[in-house]
């Protein structure tokens, strides 16, 4: 049970972790014996190798550079949910919790109730689906609330949440289900993997939608009474910082070129976190006389 390292001054490479459980065989002489990045064969003679223990230790490694790179592919889609949210870094966090929270329940109905006993290795398809998928849902939210303020009759926040899920709600509805469907679909495969990937994939889908439509009125009502205020506090200092940046190094140009007015306005920072954001004062005014 424990890793395999060469003796001293051996130049047989140590066993990685996906091969603990191997046969001493297998960890000690075969796996050893085949170049990591090369096949040992050549013009004149081709080498095969093949075997339960080798297949299944070619798609733990696999499977784990497939994870590294749904990782680095989630890192850069909570970024730009945080650049879309307006910088909201609790609309970025609530996004993560309710993709991953999706995750759990997912597995334990593909457990207990189906009595499935293995993922299938197409299952790691499903990281990259449903982020894709989640996303679209807190969205979908976000940009229902945000618009509410823009319609008549909804003065209250009671009255934007009730439309908000009402409208969202029935919107991220019809999308899971059809979606959650479709996969669905493949259980009347023959193949084993593709039934369990379709099983498993129409599990997630429909427990992010789940996921999603618990978490997002929840994270609405709280920002709306307290981190919205926390958020504006944060966002407006950062635009003072830039502010005086932007101030220091217009003084600056002006001394070095001469003549030449340097100065400009930097106002044109915005000091909303801005899932409540709104048109301007002109804009409704015009709005209105239309």
């Amino acid at each position: 049970s424990l890793p395999y390292h060469p003796p001293p001054g051996s130049c047989l490479p140590s066993i990685p972790p996906s091969s603990w459980f191997m046969s001493p065989f297998h960890t000690t002489f075969l796996l050893p014996s085949i170049p990591p990045s090369s096949p040992s064969s050549s013009s004149d003679l081709e080498v095969l190798y093949g075997g339960t223990d080798l297949v299944n230790h070619a798609v733990d490694q696999a499977v784990v550079h497939d994870a590294k790179l749904s990782s680095a592919s989630f890192v850069m889609v909570m970024v730009m949910v945080f650049l879309l949210s307006n910088f909201s870094i609790s609309a970025t966090i609530i996004s993560l919790l309710a993709i991953g929270g999706s995750f759990p329940w997912a597995f334990l109905a593909y457990r207990l109730p189906l009595g499935f006993e293995s993922l299938g290795i197409m299952n790691v398809v499903s990281l990259f689906v449903i982020i894709g998928i989640g996303v679209d849902d807190v969205f979908v939210y976000l940009n229902t609330f945000k618009q509410t303020k823009e319609l008549q009759g909804l003065d209250t926040f009671h009255k934007r949440l009730t439309h908000t899920i009402m409208l969202a709600g029935k919107a991220t509805f019809y999308t899971s289900i059809t979606t959650a469907v479709a996969f669905f679909a493949n259980a009347i495969s023959m193949i084993p993997a593709i039934q369990q990937f379709g099983v498993f994939m129409g599990l997630v889908v429909i427990s992010c939608f789940v996921s999603v439509s618990l978490f997002m009125p929840l994270y609405l009502h709280i920002w709306h009474y307290w981190l919205s205020a926390v958020e504006n506090t944060l966002l407006s200092l950062c635009c003072h910082c830039c502010r005086r940046k932007e101030a220091g190094l217009s003084v600056r140009m002006s001394v070095v070129i001469q003549g030449n007015d340097g100065s400009h306005d930097p106002d044109h920072c915005s000091k909303d976190s801005d899932l409540d954001s709104g048109t301007d004062d002109d804009t409704d005014d015009v709005a209105d006389d239309v």
